[in-house]
């Protein structure tokens, strides 16, 4: 019964511009969903990419997938951190999203991405799924930049 899926169980992504719109929500992450999370979804981590990207490139497909999602509003975006606010397909309930770059050794970059469900208890595994789509899309879009590179 988790509604908060984050892919840093330690240090989970932090709303701040979207907790800003919503000064009466809840934005921390409920460490009791940690255990849960790591059952249902051992996989789910951090996106480490140390393959030789330039920050750069990272930044402008994270910009190219936030803006292909029709059904994202984004409320924030720099070249280190993104907001926005998912709509669901069903019923139009709005689930938020968070996602930081971090630059690390030898010019690696961590993608840390967590999305919560404003309403229920459950997500049914939507956030679970948001996450994975998102990373996958990202993964296609860099293998897809670095081939047309010269």
């Amino acid at each position: 019964m988790i509604n908060d899926v984050t892919t840093d169980l330690d240090h989970p992504p932090e709303f701040i511009e979207i907790a800003k719109l919503n000064p009466d929500r809840d934005y921390s992450y409920p460490q009791k969903f940690a255990v849960e999370q790591k059952q249902k979804y051992p996989e789910l981590k951090n996106l480490i990419m140390d393959r030789g990207l330039d920050q750069r490139d990272i930044v402008r497909a994270v910009n190219l997938l936030l803006d292909e999602n029709g059904n994202w509003e984004v409320v924030y975006r720099s070249n280190t951190r993104f907001e926005a606010i998912a709509r669901t397909a069903i019923l139009g309930f709005k689930d938020d999203i968070v996602i930081d770059l971090i630059s690390g050794p030898e010019g690696s970059v961590t993608l840390r991405m967590r999305s919560k469900s404003r309403v229920g208890r459950s997500d049914l595994g939507a956030n679970y799924r948001r996450i994975k789509k998102f990373f996958s899309g990202l993964s296609s879009t860099l293998k897809a930049e670095k081939a047309t590179q010269p």
